[in-house]
């Protein structure tokens, strides 16, 4: 099987509003998805078989993503490079959940926010290890995690209004956000490599990003979703 057997991906619907290219932008994000659905088929289409083909579910591997961020907490001072490989597990399985389900053909918007809701768990572990560990300000970590799970919420509510769905809505955050958590895992990586913390001054930058993110996002909310 060359692709994996993955439902058309959503056309967002013009609306009305002071927004009116914002649904143009969202059809590019979706394309940018889809097509990196296909490339994490290509590198992980053995592995996806063989899940499939043993009886696991996608929302099993969805599940497993936050259980295999867990001994970061305990570990990724001592032990750096298995806080590392935590996290690279963690990542693996949320890279591969929604390939089950689409080779499963289970595969809808239910899953997608059980992903999302694993996700956010899976980095909100990762940022508990870190203030625990020492090696981000508690202010920095709370304010990252918060203003993380902040945009991605506004952002599906955001996208919901221009998305059908199979479900209640289609819960799509977009690129800001999980830029930011890559860039939190790479900047551990390079505390494990080199020893060198920028964590911190991350947190602080990156959660002024998405905090700005979140206002944007919330302006837009009241400007162009209708209400009572």
């Amino acid at each position: 099987m060359a692709h994996p057997p993955a439902p058309r991906p959503p056309t967002a619907r013009p609306r009305t509003g002071k927004t009116p290219h914002y649904p143009e932008r969202l059809n590019k994000s979706l394309e940018a998805y889809d097509r990196s659905v296909r490339v994490r088929w290509f590198l992980f289409r053995p592995l996806v078989v063989v899940l499939a083909r043993l009886g696991v579910t996608a929302n099993f591997v969805s599940y497993a993503s936050p259980l295999a961020m867990l001994p970061f907490v305990f570990v990724a001072r001592e032990h750096p490079w298995i806080g590392v490989a935590c996290i690279a597990s963690s990542i693996l399985l949320d890279m591969n959940d929604g390939l089950v389900a689409r080779y499963r053909g289970t595969a809808s918007d239910k899953g997608k926010f059980v992903d999302m809701v694993c996700d956010n768990l899976s980095f909100t572990i990762f940022m508990v290890g870190l203030v625990n560990l020492g090696l981000i300000a508690p202010v920095a970590g709370v304010l990252l995690a918060y203003t993380m799970l902040l945009s991605k919420v506004l952002r599906s509510v955001t996208h919901a209004y221009y998305l059908d769905s199979d479900w209640f809505f289609r819960a799509v955050a977009g690129f800001l956000p999980n830029f930011a958590v890559g860039c939190a895992y790479g900047l551990f990586l390079v505390f494990a490599a080199t020893g060198a913390d920028y964590l911190s001054e991350a947190g602080y930058v990156l959660g002024a990003m998405l905090a700005a993110d979140s206002l944007l996002f919330f302006v837009r909310i009241q400007r162009d979703l209708p209400g009572p």
